[in-house]
């Protein structure tokens, strides 16, 4: 049961233009989240999602923390819903329900891999988390187009065969996806989300390394063991990397010549309205301050 205490719900809009947060006073699931892109695959796990979804209008809902994250269809305006969905789920909770039924997201989870759908500073960029679950161990690889993959990721050859899908990023335990300028995340995402996890869930390959470190060995050169090369791989490795990875993306060395180092945005780092700043006032300032003979530092298209 919920803590028997006053509860109030206060709404707190999204970066997504159709989500909105429903937040509460008191903890509804603190062990991770919990994500529902349709009636049909609540089950038992949320009578509280259940509910919604009979709202005409609710799209999606997902629970973490202390709020309530709904999702509405582009047909209907917030004006005609929040106020509903706000009062319903502050009167569920005063009720003293329970928003979570554990055993039934424990089991559910233990049987099925389960996919977090997050945002990226690049808006044509959705991240795709799985807890508890290694991708690439140590490592990323990133396909700017179906033409780059061949032959290193069975995953990435399928996720291409959907015509809306422009660029595939694949790290630890994460996948980067972009869109084409004309689809929609509101219709994209919700089925990415659900080929991932049966892709996943069936155990399917997501990597072929043996092709992977075929290229990989075909592309080396000998300047890339040159000091000051193996210097700016560290710094990127140590200080830049674990960042840039929290936003879906990778940087990486392409190039060092007469003082300028010229580096490849991955993921959502490419195209991204905020790299540039990323790069000149936090790349290329740290680099000058801890590699001297570095001048400047630019970025190659991709």
């Amino acid at each position: 049961m919920v803590e028997n205490r006053i509860v109030n719900v206060y709404m707190e809009q999204t970066a997504q233009p159709n989500h909105m947060k429903f937040v509460a006073n008191i903890m509804l699931y603190g062990q991770n989240s919990v994500e529902f892109l349709d009636a049909e695959s609540v089950g038992d796990r949320s009578e509280l999602a259940k509910q919604l979804f009979e709202m005409e209008g609710v799209r999606s809902v997902l629970i973490e923390n202390n709020y309530v994250k709904v999702g509405k269809s582009k047909d209907f305006e917030w004006i005609e819903l929040k106020s509903q969905i706000r009062e319903f789920v502050q009167t569920f909770l005063r009720d003293g329900k329970d928003p979570i039924n554990l055993e039934s997201v424990e089991a559910y989870n233990l049987a099925n891999i389960v996919c977090k759908v997050l945002p990226t500073p690049n808006p044509e960029n959705i991240k795709f988390v799985f807890d508890n679950l290694n991708l690439y161990e140590n490592g990323s690889i990133d396909f700017p187009n179906n033409e780059s993959v061949k032959g290193q990721s069975p995953l990435a050859d399928e996720l291409f065969t959907m015509s809306e899908i422009r660029n595939v990023f694949i790290a630890n335990n994460f996948v980067t996806i972009g869109k084409s300028n004309d689809a929609d995340w509101d219709d994209l995402a919700p089925k990415i989300k659900v080929f991932l996890e049966k892709y996943l869930t069936d155990q399917k390959d997501v990597l072929n390394l043996t092709t992977i470190q075929a290229i990989a060995a075909e592309g080396k050169t000998e300047g890339d063991e040159d000091e000051m090369v193996l210097k700016i791989k560290d710094l990127l490795q140590k200080y830049v990397q674990p960042a840039v990875e929290m936003d879906g993306g990778a940087i990486v060395f392409k190039e060092y010549n007469d003082g300028v180092v010229t580096l490849g945005m991955q993921g959502a780092c490419s195209g991204c309205p905020s790299s540039t700043i990323t790069l000149k006032a936090g790349i290329e300032g740290m680099m000058k301050r801890m590699i001297p003979e570095v001048k400047e530092v630019i970025a190659e298209a991709m």
